[in-house]
């Protein structure tokens, strides 16, 4: 936490804009590729576009995530998905989709794994 505030202040003062890290790992962000190619591709299309389900990127992400609580969103895929199986995957399995998604929209990942005791002031930022 303290290496991030050192680096946040390092570039507000070299006039770069500071980008917080995100609540994910690009190795997790990796590994939810795979996994929701395995268990989410065939409703919501391999370039998360959509297809039977809705589009998990975009304007549609936006307009329902954005700056809401990464918890609720964890919460909405753990209960209700896959749809022919809801809540049957792992946990971690669950974390590891969420970290994609995330990443597919433009969230930057951090240093810090996330888990699925996700802390409820964790927010989805806005753009």
């Amino acid at each position: 936490m303290r290496r991030a505030l050192v680096l946040a202040l390092a570039l507000a003062a070299s006039g770069a804009e500071a980008q917080v890290p995100g609540p994910y790992t690009e190795a997790q962000a990796e590994e939810g590729a795979v996994l929701f190619l395995d268990n989410c591709a065939r409703c919501h299309g391999v370039r998360l576009q959509g297809d039977f389900g809705p589009p998990l990127v975009g304007p549609p992400f936006d307009v329902h995530w954005r700056g809401g609580r990464v918890v609720e969103l964890f919460s909405f895929i753990r209960t209700n998905m896959p749809a022919d199986h809801p809540g049957t995957l792992d946990p971690w399995t669950y974390v590891a989709i969420l970290a994609f998604i995330l990443k597919a929209n433009d969230v930057p990942p951090g240093p810090v794994p996330l888990a699925p005791g996700i802390p409820r002031t964790l927010q989805i930022p806005d753009r």
